[in-house]
């Protein structure tokens, strides 16, 4: 994703049926920029409000893939992985977290 952050996002969009639209995908990419999200880290990081993470900015701290979970306990982590199976569907999910190596 970070290699090419407007191709994603457009792709992106073309999976959700979305016309195209330069403005609006360098819009998103913008809006989430690592540095953008980790300065507003209590808004962004998943459950900030429940304090999941022992540091809000932790979770972008480098925008690696498969190191998300890397601050979980296998509590937290089995309750995470339940929780995206009941909002997306298994192939957004390994998008999520594989990119597009999983497609």
């Amino acid at each position: 994703l970070r290699q090419d952050r407007i191709g994603e996002v457009a792709h992106l969009a073309a999976l959700f049926g979305l016309e195209p639209n330069l403005e609006r995908d360098r819009a998103i990419v913008a809006a989430t920029d690592f540095e953008v999200m980790r300065s507003q880290a209590a808004k962004f990081a998943p459950n900030a409000s429940v304090r999941m993470w022992h540091d809000d900015e932790a979770f972008f701290r480098a925008g690696r893939r498969d190191t998300a979970s890397d601050g979980l306990d296998a509590e937290l982590l089995e309750a995470y992985h339940a929780m995206v199976s009941e909002l997306v569907s298994p192939q957004l999910a390994d998008w999520i977290h594989h990119g597009r190596r999983a497609l």
